[in-house]
């Protein structure tokens, strides 16, 4: 496997740069996804999902290096991972296609409020930071403790309550997260949003809500 240092003089050489921060993902045009360990459903991977559907083989960065050019990224897109596809039971081909489909009405989370709940960040998930990034680049509005009760949103069937994964007692019996689903709002697992973005679609909603 390429070590950094050799990613980096390729992607100067090819005369494109190399999204280094969390906070730059978003703008990535080209995600280098696969290589010795395969596929990582990180933070960044996942911002990625929701940016591009340039998701590609280790092996694109060194053909365009041979070549001299950046070259066309069908024949290098990441879909022949199936330990990967079969770990986290999903598709890479679906799952770029239902990308661009998403991208194209504003994103997977495009008019949905998301609200995680205290406890969340940071327990086997991203950081509030992250999170903030990864529902951003997903076309969501992130929701603050300080919205509740709903007073800015329209709809309030289009908000998303967020749990860890199982809930902790305290999600469960959480003031705000209760009261938002009494005004209509629906709660799942941090799982569950994980496998939407890995999908590209939102499984269990009817999409338009609210449009």
């Amino acid at each position: 496997m390429l070590r950094y240092g050799l990613y980096l003089q390729l992607v100067n050489l090819m005369g494109a740069s190399l999204v280094e921060t969390i906070s730059d993902a978003s703008s990535a045009t080209h995600v280098i996804a696969g290589g010795e360990k395969g596929f990582r459903r990180t933070s960044m991977m996942m911002i990625g999902l929701c940016s591009t559907s340039n998701i590609l083989h280790v092996d694109w960065l060194w053909a365009c290096f041979q070549a001299g050019k950046i070259l066309p990224c069908t024949h290098h897109l990441l879909l022949k991972d199936r330990p990967s596809e079969r770990k986290y039971s999903y598709s890479m081909r679906q799952t770029l296609r239902n990308g661009q489909l998403r991208r194209k009405e504003g994103g997977l989370l495009y008019g949905w409020n998301v609200y995680i709940c205290k406890g969340v960040a940071g327990r086997k998930s991203p950081s509030e930071k992250d999170w903030n990034l990864l529902i951003d680049a997903a076309g969501g509005t992130m929701m603050t403790h300080s919205e509740v009760p709903l007073t800015q949103v329209e709809d309030p069937t289009h908000v998303l309550v967020i749990t860890s994964d199982p809930p902790l007692p305290s999600q469960i019996t959480d003031v705000d997260a209760s009261r938002l689903s009494y005004e209509g709002a629906g709660r799942f697992t941090t799982t569950w949003l994980f496998d939407c973005i890995l999908h590209q679609k939102l499984s269990g909603i009817k999409r338009g809500l609210g449009r």
